[in-house]
């Protein structure tokens, strides 16, 4: 697959590839929210059409349905996950944005989805396998993929958002994967090991596209990060974690040398259904 680069943030284009720009204080505060507009993009590469019903697996906070919806007035999503809490806050956002005639949500395992065979017509996940793989491992994660194959139609297509480990170019995108597996095992797998589970379900890869933000944390937004994740993490999904302590006596001398990467490389892969 060709993969063509794509720089979306203006205030990055004089970077090189190897370089990142931190965060502002600012665009920190709310920046998982829009990332810049990044999820719109995504949203506008995946080929969908009006009238179909699309799942959203590991819906999380709900804002990538949000931009489905909004860039396909009469599409109907359908959100699954396994936390109560992240489901409660899609559930404020979607009714704050007027969509909730649009996008339903259930709360459901992903590697047991409550539906028929071949009841939608495509499926999407953007920056949500991690959190299936640390919930329920590799494994998890490979019956998440059958299950999507069983649940969309012939020739529905498959979209997912990535950060593949093996093509980190930066020791803070290094960084951002090592932490957050070592803190809860949040884990993203590999873009071939991603490859080799979406041909054994029955799923072809038709499309790579890759999105760079270059975007990386400071010091103390990066103790804000990690601090969140030891706290909510074992609150929302019952995982155990390392405290903060021990991640920052691990990881905390190179994150003050390179900072911490945030959403900096994100690889989107489009499979369709045989």
């Amino acid at each position: 697959m060709i993969e063509k680069p794509f720089i979306y943030y203006k205030d990055t284009l004089n970077l090189t590839a190897m370089e990142e720009a931190y965060l502002t204080n600012n665009e920190y505060k709310d920046f998982f929210i829009n990332l810049n507009g990044l999820r719109k993009f995504v949203a506008s590469k995946i080929p969908l059409e009006n009238k179909m019903r699309i799942l959203d697996l590991a819906i999380g906070s709900g804002y990538f349905a949000m931009e489905v919806a909004e860039k396909f007035p009469e599409i109907f999503i359908e959100g699954v996950d396994i936390s109560t809490d992240s489901l409660e806050e899609a559930r404020r956002n979607i009714w704050d944005k007027g969509l909730r005639a649009r996008i339903a949500l259930k709360k459901m395992d992903s590697t047991r989805l409550e539906y028929p065979s071949q009841a939608f017509h495509g499926a999407v996940n953007f920056l949500g396998l991690e959190d299936i793989h640390m919930t329920r491992g590799y494994e998890g994660v490979r019956k998440t993929f059958h299950e999507i194959s069983r649940v969309i139609k012939s020739r529905g297509y498959f979209s997912f958002t990535i950060m593949p480990p093996e093509e980190t170019e930066t020791e803070a995108q290094r960084l951002e994967c090592e932490v957050f597996d070592y803190i809860c095992g949040a884990k993203w797998l590999t873009a071939l090991q991603y490859q080799e589970l979406l041909k054994e379900s029955g799923l072809n890869l038709v499309k790579r596209e890759l999105f760079k933000t270059r975007k990386k944390l400071t010091v103390e937004q990066a103790k804000q990060e990690i601090q969140f994740a030891c706290k909510e993490v074992p609150r929302i999904y019952n995982i155990q974690t390392k405290s903060f302590d021990k991640v920052w006596e691990n990881f905390g001398s190179k994150i003050e040398k390179h900072g911490l990467g945030h959403y900096s490389r994100l690889v989107l892969m489009l499979a369709r259904k045989r």
